[in-house]
């Protein structure tokens, strides 16, 4: 008498579907093992925050030039040749305001333009060549940015027009310049990520650097513009990019 067990027939298709599923697991496995993934090691992060610019102008142009930002600078020790990533959030202002003053049909024009501009700076702390995070390396990532414009013609305001027997006379000097202001003021936040692709092993000092700008013009009016950085924080970590 033989002792071979015949698979019941209603175990087939759960037998089956189970071989299928192992199947699936193995090719997807196979299918995203070139995606990236986070270091296991997990080695090379550093937090910071910090706070800092300001500038204004009401007469001539006016640029901070490029300036570390109060407590977004810190030491990475990278361990192994790998890649940079820094998420640098940060709060800005711009205020601008425009004045203009018109009359007797003449244009009058004022304008007022502010900006905020950030890099990120890297150098061995033994020395070496300083690294300009890319996009954009020195000359940075424009975050923020405002060019306003405000251009009237009036007539003028008739005033002081009547002689002494109570006639009304009109002429230049009896106009009053007509007046228009456009005031703008704006916080906001934004993030950036900055890379350095292949950096070598060492210890690295991080620097977080912000740029601020202020100019305008004007004729009869006035202009007055402002920019400024609020708090901000910053992420480094290493990664390593899939190649091609």
């Amino acid at each position: 008498m033989s002792n071979t067990r015949r698979i019941p027939g209603w175990l087939l298709p759960v037998v089956a579907m189970a071989i299928a599923l192992v199947a699936i697991t193995l090719w997807a496995a196979g299918s995203f093992s070139a995606q990236a993934a986070p270091d296991a090691q997990n080695e090379g992060m550093i937090t910071l925050s910090g706070t800092g610019l300001s500038i204004g102008t009401t007469d001539a142009p006016a640029s901070v030039g490029w300036e570390t930002i109060d407590g977004l600078s810190g030491t990475l020790h990278k361990a192994q040749w790998k890649d940079l990533v820094m998420d640098v959030s940060l709060e800005y202002g711009i205020y601008t305001d425009t004045q203009v003053k018109s009359k007797g049909g003449t244009r009058d024009t004022s304008n007022a333009t502010a900006s905020v501009k950030v890099r990120v700076l890297l150098q061995n702390v033994d020395g070496g060549p300083i690294y300009s995070m890319t996009p954009n390396g020195d000359k940075g990532i424009v975050y923020c940015s405002r060019s306003q414009t405000l251009s009237a013609v009036f007539q003028g305001l008739i005033a002081d027009c009547i002689d002494a027997g109570g006639h009304i006379f009109l002429n230049d000097d009896c106009l009053e310049p007509e007046e228009v202001q456009l005031i703008l003021d704006t916080t906001n936040a934004n993030a950036f990520n900055f890379i350095q692709e292949d950096l070598p092993q060492g210890d690295y000092m991080v620097t977080v650097q912000g740029k601020l700008d202020a100019s305008g013009s004007d004729q009869v009016g006035s202009f007055e513009a402002r920019a400024a950085i609020g708090w901000g924080s910053a992420i480094l970590s290493e990664v390593r990019f899939v190649k091609n």
